[in-house]
């Protein structure tokens, strides 16, 4: 299954997956409106950059508790925060720098919390080559459910 706001990029992942010969499942929504799926019955949720853009992230993490097995992994990654903080290898000093967007870590952690996750993976892979590459560009994170 995939999720996707835009109608475009839902259009065009169709095309590779059929170019593929892969079976996906698309959505065009919104993260958050995950009424299609059933509760508890999706092994694995995982997102690639995708929630920086979302306004209401503990409503996203509700939905994805609500959808996913006991137990079951939720993966994704997000803008490091403090790359937020950066233009051009140069700190910038935002005031609150939080305004740009960016979610600390600890606001990340404590929402699934809130939503009754159990982090169990924090990464900050290893910079690649950029004029900000004594910082990560980004946070990974997986959480597995906790109740039903």
């Amino acid at each position: 299954m995939a999720v996707e706001p835009s109608s475009d990029r839902v259009a065009e992942a169709r095309r590779q997956a059929e170019r593929a010969e892969v079976h996906v499942e698309f959505h065009q929504a919104d993260l958050a409106d995950l009424g299609f799926a059933t509760s508890a019955s999706v092994e694995l949720v995982f997102s690639a950059g995708a929630l920086g853009a979302v306004d209401d992230l503990p409503r996203v993490f509700r939905q994805v508790h609500r959808i996913l097995k006991p137990g079951a992994p939720f993966v994704f990654s997000v803008a490091h925060p403090i790359a937020a903080m950066l233009e051009g290898g140069e700190v910038v000093l935002r005031k609150p720098y939080w305004g740009t967007g960016a979610r600390t870590t600890s606001d990340l952690f404590t929402a699934l919390q809130r939503a009754n996750f159990q982090v169990d993976v924090i990464l900050e892979p290893a910079p690649l080559s950029h004029p900000n590459a004594h910082v990560p560009a980004a946070l990974v994170m997986r959480a597995r459910k906790l109740g039903v």
